[in-house]
């Protein structure tokens, strides 16, 4: 999702080499798995751009070993196979490298990760920051939301019952934030950490409502739930973070429900 959308924003200003695991048109074919052998032989590069890996919670949780090999190994391979002295690394972690017991991590707060997904987020962050790249921790990308999205729409035209989660709370960023903070962090060759976030945050029953709202639906057919057990240990209640002084400059950074309300216009 944020790999094509980057690639189709950054491929007139840069000669762009997209890679894909799988067979993706335009996209050079990249497992991190495979052998080095076998990957593309693509050299003198000025930046590398890393959005691959295993990226769902509990798909992370029931194969740490595989989840790790792909996430971590595969990133400290594609730096030892493809960096050159003065190329930089872009990585993209998470808000879950904290505990989320509050709003507004900066990037001096403890790291307290909580599932096997931000573990490896975090070990991945120092292998990147060793070689002088750029963690980027940026918040929910509005667009994840779409199959929730659907579903809900589906069930409300058929008058039935939506349920969303209690007590968990997401701050949403769009395409467009991360393609400019991407974008100004090329130019500057920027290096460390920033920090990528909404203003203010939204939870699912608030967003339950404003679809209601938006398709004329009575919000009695929200029935919000519990966190299943499973997950109680390894979600977040919050997810806010404490921009960087420059990303307020670079992006035009708004609160959750501004961006959901924005969003569903586009796609209901």
């Amino acid at each position: 999702m944020i790999g094509s959308f980057l690639y189709k924003k950054l491929k007139n200003k840069y000669h762009i080499f997209p890679t894909s695991s799988g067979k993706k048109k335009n996209f050079l074919n990249l497992n991190l798995l495979n052998k080095t052998d076998n990957w593309p032989k693509i050299f003198k590069l000025d930046a590398i751009i890393f959005l691959g890996g295993m990226t769902k919670i509990l798909d992370c949780e029931k194969n740490k070993i595989l989840s790790k090999k792909i996430n971590v190994n595969g990133l400290k391979k594609v730096i030892k196979f493809y960096k050159e002295k003065k190329t930089q690394i872009i990585f993209f972690s998470t808000t879950a490298v904290f505990k989320g017991n509050k709003k507004f991590y900066s990037i001096y707060d403890k790291k307290f990760p909580s599932n096997e997904y931000a573990k490896q987020k975090l070990l991945s962050e120092k292998i990147v920051l060793e070689n002088k790249g750029l963690v980027i921790r940026a918040t929910k990308l509005v667009d994840s939301l779409i199959t929730l999205i659907k579903k809900w729409k589906s069930n409300l035209k058929n008058n039935r019952k939506i349920r969303p989660f209690l007590n968990i709370n997401l701050a949403l960023v769009t395409k467009k934030n991360i393609f400019e903070v991407v974008n100004y962090s090329l130019k500057k060759e920027k290096n460390g950490i920033i920090h990528l976030s909404a203003s203010e945050e939204i939870n699912y029953i608030k967003i339950a409502e404003i679809l209601c709202k938006k398709l004329k639906k009575n919000k009695k057919l929200i029935e919000p739930i519990k966190v299943p057990l499973k997950m109680t240990n390894i979600v977040q209640k919050h997810s806010t973070l404490k921009n960087n002084i420059v990303v307020k400059k670079i992006t035009s950074i708004k609160n959750s429900e501004e961006i959901i309300n924005s969003y569903l216009n586009k796609v209901l």
